[in-house]
This record gives structure tokens, C-alpha cells and sequence, in this order.
């Protein structure tokens, strides 16, 4: 019962993002302020990545009305997410 507890913890829920990557046949839209995005980093003028948490409803939106090209989602690896939840000073 205990466990289950934890897993309702919402610092693990934090955990739980993917890794999106999306090319462009144009210029890539603005995606700051769309809720469940963050760490958007431009890779050009054509390319984006960020971290998708939460439904991806708001991001495929934005998404929708560009001219994608390509579309990469990634889950982050057991090793990323042990990292993340007890952080780099682990030894």
C-alpha cells in the first residue's frame, strides 16, 4: 500500500516528460507559453526541441498549424529519470 502511495506522488509525476523534436518545412512557430512545453531549444530556424509533460493536446495544436516536416518523440531512459528524481550527486 505504501507503494502505491509514492507513485501517487506528485514529485514523480514531474518525471514523466518526453523529448520532442520537429523540423520544419518553414520557419518553426513560437511555442513559449504553450501549457506542457518547456526547455524549448531552437536548433534553427527550421528545428526545435522540448519537453512535452502533461497531454499533448496544447503542443500538437501549435504544432498543426506549421508546416512540419518531421516529428521525433523520445521517453526518457530509466537512467534519466533515476537522475532527475535523485539528482547528479549520486555515487
Amino acid at each position: 500500500m505504501a507503494a502505491a502511495e509514492r507513485c501517487r506522488d506528485p514529485g514523480l509525476r514531474r518525471l514523466h516528460h518526453s523529448e520532442v523534436r520537429v523540423s520544419f518545412a518553414g520557419v518553426a512557430p513560437d511555442l513559449s507559453g504553450v501549457p506542457g512545453v518547456d526547455g524549448v531549444d531552437v536548433l534553427g530556424p527550421d528545428r526545435v526541441r522540448f519537453r512535452l509533460s502533461g497531454p499533448p493536446g496544447p503542443a500538437l495544436s501549435v504544432l498543426a498549424a506549421a508546416d512540419v516536416h518531421t516529428v521525433a518523440i523520445r521517453e526518457p531512459s530509466l537512467e534519466e529519470i533515476f537522475l532527475g528524481y535523485y539528482g547528479q550527486a549520486v555515487r
